[in-house]
Parts: structure tokens; sequence; C-alpha cells
């Protein structure tokens, strides 16, 4: 009796060691399972970032090779004065030139507001005013707007001349 406890006990025993060694493969399949998806998933990443370097790579290159549209002048460079981070640069001739030509535009306005001023006629529609010899209209939705739209372009004047 006692051997036949003892060859039940050696059997039991070597059945605890099959079930260890067992579980101890599905542990070494699964975690070779994991790291292959790892590693795959890895090498996927890569390749996308390549992919995305590569493509970032093209559109600065095309963005550099494609020729841009010329910029519209600014007030600024229009009167011969440009400005860059390092310096400020003022072509004298085209100041002289840019002030000229306002002055004549100035001019010109200026004359034509005061024969009318003289006749007593003022018709500044989009200002919503209208002053003739026999009726005097003011609108004043449009007169609140043209003061707003002067606040507007005074402000942006100042802004160009901030910078």
């Amino acid at each position: 009796m006692q051997h036949l406890i003892i060859i039940l006990i050696l059997l039991s025993l070597t059945s605890c060691d099959n079930v260890q060694e067992e579980q101890d493969k599905k542990d070494a399949q699964m975690v070779q399972q994991i790291r292959a998806e790892m590693l795959a998933e890895y090498e996927a990443q890569k390749i996308r970032d390549k992919q995305e370097w590569e493509k970032n790579l093209q559109a600065k290159q095309k963005e550099n090779t494609t020729p841009t549209e010329p910029k519209k002048e600014s007030k600024l460079s229009q009167a011969g004065i440009n400005i860059t981070k390092d310096n400020i640069s003022i072509d004298t001739n085209k100041t002289k030139k840019f002030i000229g030509e306002l002055t004549q535009k100035i001019d010109a306005n200026i004359q034509k507001i005061s024969t009318d001023l003289e006749k007593g006629i003022i018709d500044a529609k989009e200002a919503g005013i209208v002053i003739s010899e026999k009726h005097i209209s003011i609108d004043l939705n449009k007169t609140q707007n043209l003061i707003e739209d002067w606040g507007q372009k005074i402000q942006i004047f100042v802004n160009q001349f901030e910078k």
C-alpha cells in the first residue's frame, strides 16, 4: 500500500509538471505572437512616417519651385519705403514722385469740393449727404456706415506705420 501511495504521489507530481510545462509553452507562444504583432506595427508605422516625411519634402520642394504671384504693393512700398527685419530703406526719388502724385490728387479733390461749396452743392451719396440749392438730404444710416468705414481705413493706415 505504501508503494501505491508513493506511485500516486509521483504520478500526480509528474502530471503537475506537465501542466506547468504546457502553460509555459502557451505563454511563450503568446509572447512570440505579441512580439510579432508589435514588430509588424512598428514596421508599418516606420513606413508611414517615411512616406509622410517624403510627402512633406516634396511639398516643400514644390513650394520653393512654384513661382509666386507678385504681391500687391503696400502704401509704404509705393511711397519708396521698404522695411525688412534688419533695416529700413527709403527711395527718395520714388517718395518724391509718390508725394507729388498724392498732392495732385488732393489738390484736384479740394478744387472740386471748393467749387461745389461755392455753388452750394454737396453730393456725397456714399456718405448719405446731398445738398443742393433747394434741398438738404441726410441719410443717417449711410453717414454712420461712412464714418465706420473711415475709422477702419484710418486704423489700417496707422497699423501700416506701426509695422
